[in-house]
């Protein structure tokens, strides 16, 4: 959803159904540029269902992610179809830290290469929607993990999304 500040908390309202969304730029997460400082938005049903990422995992060796459309597998191979970065922060009793490099502890962010890309049909007929396994042998627990993911579905509808984790563990092989 293209929303006009950070979103922090939806609700439905019980009278008119629809989902209300509330939000201050701070909630942003530094990301996009030229939001308001904050708003309520209102989320309206147009009965077309939205292409969105429906599961996150970190697995052994990688990331996975399920989204709810075919990908079109030429653009998953794409160099800028996954871009990640990853950081950690200081932890202490001030608030707030800048971002720091996992491995060097200096201050800035690292790249976390996805060396292959795999696509999986989440059913049969592969209608409900695409596994997306990201081979990252270098994931790590940190805490902070940004990726920001540029596809197109099957029919050439492009799909922008960006999602953050915060790595604790990584599940062991075999699992």
């Amino acid at each position: 959803f293209d929303f006009s500040t950070g979103i922090m908390r939806g609700s439905v309202n019980p009278v008119d159904g629809q989902v209300y969304a509330t939000g201050l730029q701070g909630w942003n997460g530094g990301g996009r540029a030229g939001l308001t400082d904050g708003g309520v938005q209102r989320l309206r049903y147009t009965g077309i269902p939205p292409h969105m990422i429906t599961d996150a995992r970190v697995v052994a060796g990688g990331l996975e992610l399920d989204v709810n459309f075919q990908v079109d597998p030429d653009s998953a191979a794409e160099d800028a179809a996954f871009v990640t970065e990853q950081w950690d922060y200081l932890w202490s009793r001030n608030y707030g830290s800048d971002q720091y490099i996992p491995s060097t502890d200096e201050r800035g962010t690292e790249p976390l290469e996805v060396t292959s890309v795999r696509l999986e049909p989440l059913s049969h007929d592969g209608d409900e929607g695409t596994r997306i396994h990201l081979s990252t042998p270098a994931v790590r627990p940190v805490d902070q993990l940004r990726i920001v993911v540029r596809l197109r579905d099957a029919y050439g509808k492009p799909f922008d999304e960006e999602v953050y984790w915060t790595i604790h563990a990584i599940p062991p092989s075999g699992r």
